[in-house]
C-alpha cells in the first residue's frame, strides 16, 4: 500500500511538473534565440552554463533555445524571465489563452498582469492570482512567471 501511494505521489509531482513548463516551452521554441533566466533551487547535474548565486538557489541565464534542455533536468522551478527582441502584436497568437487581470503603464512599457492555467505557480495582486506578467514596448517583449524577476 505504501508503495502504491509512493508511485502516485511521484506521478503527480512530474505532472505538475510537467505542467509548469508547457507553456513556457512553445515560448522558448518559437523563439530560440530570446534570453531565458530560469530561478531554481538547484542547478542541473554537471551544469557548466553561466548562472548566479542568488541567496538559496540560483539564476540560470541562457538562450531559450539551451532553457529547454536546461528545464527538462530541474524539479525546483521557482520563476523565470524571458527577453524577446520582438513586438507584442507578433507574440499574441502564442499568448492567446492568457486571462488579462490588470494593465498599466510605467514609463515607456506597458506592463501586463495576467493568469494563464498552464502555469501552476502565481501570487496574489490586487486579490487576484497572477502567474504571467508582460511588461512590453516598441522592440521588445519581457515575461515573467510569477512576475518579472529582475528589471524591465
Amino acid at each position: 500500500m505504501r508503495k502504491l501511494l509512493l508511485l502516485i505521489f511521484c506521478l503527480l509531482i512530474c505532472s505538475f511538473a510537467t505542467l509548469n513548463n508547457s507553456a513556457l516551452y512553445e515560448i522558448c521554441e518559437a523563439y530560440p534565440s530570446s534570453q531565458l533566466s530560469i530561478y531554481c533551487d538547484n542547478l542541473p547535474v554537471n551544469y557548466k552554463g553561466d548562472f548566479i548565486v542568488n541567496g538559496g538557489g540560483y539564476i540560470i541565464q541562457t538562450n531559450a533555445k539551451n532553457g529547454i534542455y536546461i528545464l527538462d533536468t530541474l524539479n525546483n522551478i521557482n520563476g523565470f524571465s524571458l527577453v524577446i527582441n520582438s513586438n507584442y502584436d507578433k507574440l499574441k497568437e502564442l499568448l492567446k489563452n492568457v486571462k488579462i487581470l490588470k494593465i498599466e503603464e510605467v514609463a515607456e512599457n506597458k506592463v501586463v498582469y495576467a493568469y494563464l492555467p498552464e502555469l501552476i505557480n502565481f501570487c496574489m495582486v490586487d486579490g487576484k492570482k497572477v502567474n504571467l506578467q508582460i511588461a512590453y514596448n516598441e522592440q521588445r517583449v519581457i515575461l515573467g512567471s510569477p512576475l518579472i524577476l529582475g528589471s524591465f
